[in-house]
């Protein structure tokens, strides 16, 4: 049985020091933002919450891999 990664959400205290790491590991960060508001909140279920964020791409480009650093609450 073949197991796929398709996309993985991973909270990180440090959003670089993560980036650092997996880019080490071969993937490609494919874009950064922040988010918050009300889809956030309904997303993630943590009213108020505000997040900096990278998407990661592995090296196959068939798996992503989202970084999550919460600015709040911490």
């Amino acid at each position: 049985m073949t197991i796929k990664l398709e996309n993985v959400g991973i909270a990180v205290r440090d959003l670089e020091e993560a980036i650092a790491f997996f880019t080490d590991l071969g993937l490609t960060v494919l874009g950064r933002d922040t988010v918050s508001g009300e889809w956030a909140d309904t997303a993630v279920g943590l009213d108020g919450n505000h997040v900096k964020l990278a998407m990661l791409e592995t090296p196959d480009g068939h798996g992503r891999l989202e970084l999550f650093e919460y600015l709040h609450p911490r």
